[in-house]
């Protein structure tokens, strides 16, 4: 005779319980660890792409131009194929890339998207896209000055005047975003010749 007791209803779910314990807490330094390599690569492909960019000016002698579209397209043309048509120029006079393989993914799978942000006086800015509130405190925290209100790393944010009343609002309003402001991040004095860059026109090949 098989006198073996089975495991009662109460048993089991204890044990179920403590396995989805422990499962969660070999979860918890598994999210924080890539929470920190998102945050890091994020930090690293800014750099490249800033000295990308850097070198773009030093051969054309202006600001890249933008595409108010989201997408790599524009970016693509202007640091990887040379495929864009610049004032007139095809592609921009002075242009000698690529400066890039290709214009990257972030690490959240969207793409990062060059423009300028605040109007007449605007500031150039790489803008990361799907970035979280937390991971973009981590970057700033890291790169800048732990302050997404201020310095070179922010929440994109435009300031206006209306009725006498200062309004400041989200750029993208609840898109979750984190910008790259290129108003001294490698580049002292840019922002006031912001309005020279011109649109990006991307040329049929």
């Amino acid at each position: 005779m098989n006198n073996k007791r089975g495991f009662t209803l109460i048993e089991l779910l204890v044990v179920i319980a403590i396995m989805s314990l422990l499962v969660s807490i070999v979860m918890i330094p598994l999210n924080s660890a890539r929470t920190r390599a998102r945050v890091v690569a994020t930090i690293a492909q800014a750099s490249e792409m800033n000295q990308a960019i850097i070198a773009y000016i030093n051969d054309v002698q202006e600001l890249p131009g933008y595409d108010a579209n989201w997408g790599d397209v524009c970016e693509t043309a202007m640091f990887v194929s040379g495929n864009f048509s610049y004032k007139g120029n095809r592609p921009a006079k002075g242009w000698n890339g690529p400066y890039l393989n290709a214009w990257p993914k972030n690490k959240w799978k969207k793409t990062y998207h060059w423009e300028f942000i605040g109007g007449n006086n605007a500031i150039p800015t790489l803008v990361v896209d799907g970035v979280s509130t937390k991971e973009a405190e981590m970057i700033d925290k890291i790169a800048d000055d732990g302050n997404l209100t201020t310095g070179m790393v922010r929440i994109p944010r435009e300031i206006r005047k209306s009725k006498g009343r200062t309004i400041v609002s989200n750029v993208y309003g609840t898109r979750k975003v984190l910008g790259f402001y290129f108003d001294g991040y490698g580049m002292r004095g840019i922002r006031n010749d912001a309005h020279k860059a011109k649109g990006c026109s991307v040329k049929k090949l």
